[in-house]
Parts: structure tokens; C-alpha cells; sequence
């Protein structure tokens, strides 16, 4: 069942560790070889019960193959509401019956995933947006909670659940100084990785490189090689607090002036997809940070590092 969430999850991190500040760019990690490793940083437990998966597995096999792309969408979704995580069809979660469940595992693991949970809580109104329209046979928004709890769990992992590998070490370091909104819409996204990744299934790097730049394509931010359409970005962002689209107009500003420079370094690798729209969204996503609103910094120090002028890490 670990498919259900790390698919997600192994596309979330080599995203954003891309946004590592140059000082520390010998720790990037090759997310195509690494990827796995990654997830298994930190020793989870499962979502639910034996009982519940196998439920749950036994009422969706025989509809939807194990293998498709629905299948953890629609597994998690039966597990959160079997358990009582979701109380109901506006996908509320229920914080308390989740801890009666973590009740049973050791003190530190499960003050983590408390934590974790408590804090995906407060932006679950945002994940709902997010899912509202996602192409699915089920509704998304359990598979994203987990996602959700999956990372802050990780970045919290007690010791004796941490795995102390170089690898991991270098994971935790992944850089979340603002508080982002979603720069994609999910369902456009989704619908490109899903496609990109039916041709290119043992890639996890080549697909989620093609998935950006047809989701900058659908979406009407990019076309040609790299005409970047400001006013639809623009468009995308006014539903946000007017502290933070003016954060992103400086960024995107920023990132305009460095067109050239981001194209002709996205023309230096070699990939089945043109990189300018990963390298642009990079650029965009740090421009962000080193103009986050107060209200939106988490002022550590790698964080103030980034902030500092850093440049992004070399993909």
C-alpha cells in the first residue's frame, strides 16, 4: 500500500529541493535514484487498521485496479472515512479520531503526528479548494491530508524513527521559509502528471519535469519557448490577500529580468521537455520567499539564508 501516499509525496520533495540556497548545493539529492529512500526517512506507521485496509482493499479491487492511477486516491479516501478521520461529505477531519488511533503507538510518534495533523487542520479549507475539481473516481482531498501530515511528521520524526543515512540528512533541510499558495491548479496538474506519467513510468524526474511544462502550457502561462504571460499569473493570484500577490508580482518581476539567463540554462539539459518552466517556477517560488509577507515567514536560519540572496540550487 505505500504507493498510496509516497507517489505524491517523492513529487513534492523533488520539487522543493530544488530550492535549496546555493551554500548548500552539494546537498541535492538525485531524486530519480533517491526518491524512495527519501520517503523512508522517518519509520511511519499505517493510516488505519489491518482490518480497515483490507476492507477497503476488497471493496475497490474489483472496480479499480490496484495499479491505476484512482486506486490510492479512492483507498486513502475509504481509510480516512472507515476510521472516522472524515466525518462527513464536506471532508472535515476529526482531529480526536485520529489520535484515539495514534493512541496505540509510542509517546513521541504520536505527539509528532499529532502535531502534524493539528497543523494540516488549518489549512484543510485550502486543501478542499485545491481538490474541489481533481479528475478522480474518488474524492482527493484525504490522499492530500496525508500528504500533508506525511511531510510535517517527516521534518518532526522523533530519533528513534529517524533513519541516519546521508541521505535523510540532506532531505530534512528541504526549504518551507513562506507560506505559499498553490502557483498551479491542482486539477491541471494532476491531469499532466497523469498523462506524463503513463509515458514516462520508471521517471519519476523526466515526468515531472514534462508535467510543469504542460501544466505552464494549459494553464496559459507559458507558450512558444518562454513567452511568459504576467497578466494570467496575475489573474491566477487575486483571490489571495493583497500582501501577497503583490509579493508574487515582485517575483515574477524579478524572474522576467532573468528570463535569458533561466532559458539558456534550461537549454543546457538535456530532457524529453524543455526545464524553463521547473527553472522559472524555481525562480518564482524563491523570489516569493525573499519577499514574503511577515505574516508568512518562518525565520530560521536556513530560511534567512535564502532570504539573504542566495541563488537556487543547480538542477
Amino acid at each position: 500500500m505505500e504507493w498510496n501516499w509516497t507517489f505524491l509525496f517523492r513529487s513534492f520533495l523533488l520539487l522543493t529541493l530544488h530550492l535549496l540556497p546555493q551554500s548548500v548545493a552539494d546537498d541535492c539529492i538525485d531524486m530519480d535514484l533517491h526518491s524512495m529512500e527519501v520517503a523512508r526517512c522517518c519509520r511511519y506507521e499505517p493510516i488505519s487498521t489491518e482490518e480497515v485496509a483490507e476492507k477497503c482493499y476488497q471493496e475497490l479491487a474489483p472496480n479499480i485496479p490496484p495499479n491505476s492511477s484512482d486506486f490510492p486516491v479512492c483507498f486513502i479516501d475509504c481509510s480516512y472515512r472507515q476510521m472516522g478521520y472524515i466525518t462527513n461529505e464536506a471532508n472535515e477531519i476529526d482531529q480526536s479520531k485520529y489520535g484515539q488511533f495514534l493512541a496505540g503507538f509510542d509517546t513521541a510518534y504520536k505527539i509528532a503526528v499529532e502535531r502534524a495533523v493539528a497543523a494540516c487542520a488549518t489549512v484543510q479549507e485550502d486543501i478542499r479548494r485545491d481538490v474541489a475539481n481533481v479528475p478522480s473516481k474518488c474524492n482527493a482531498f484525504a490522499l492530500l491530508f496525508h500528504v500533508c501530515v506525511t511531510q510535517i511528521t517527516l521534518k518532526h520524526c522523533p530519533d528513534d524513527r529517524w533513519t541516519a543515512s546521508e541521505i535523510c540528512g540532506k532531505s530534512i533541510k528541504v526549504a518551507s521559509c513562506c507560506q505559499l499558495e498553490a502557483f498551479l491548479t491542482l486539477p491541471t496538474y494532476g491531469n499532466c502528471l497523469q498523462t506524463i506519467a503513463e509515458k514516462y513510468p520508471d521517471a519519476l524526474w523526466q515526468g515531472t519535469v514534462c508535467a510543469f511544462d504542460c501544466t505552464y502550457r494549459e494553464m496559459g502561462i507559458l507558450t512558444g519557448v518562454d513567452d511568459i504571460n504576467v497578466e494570467q499569473i496575475s489573474t491566477n493570484q487575486a483571490g489571495y490577500d493583497q500582501a501577497y500577490q503583490e509579493a508574487i508580482a515582485k517575483a515574477v518581476t524579478a524572474c522576467m529580468a532573468q528570463k535569458d539567463k533561466i532559458r539558456e540554462e534550461a537549454d543546457v539539459v538535456q530532457s524529453e521537455c524543455s526545464m524553463f518552466a521547473v527553472k522559472f517556477h524555481a525562480c518564482v517560488s524563491l523570489e516569493t520567499m525573499r519577499n514574503c509577507p511577515a505574516e508568512r515567514w518562518d525565520s530560521s536560519v536556513l530560511c534567512e539564508k535564502v532570504r539573504s540572496g542566495v541563488t537556487v540550487c543547480p538542477l
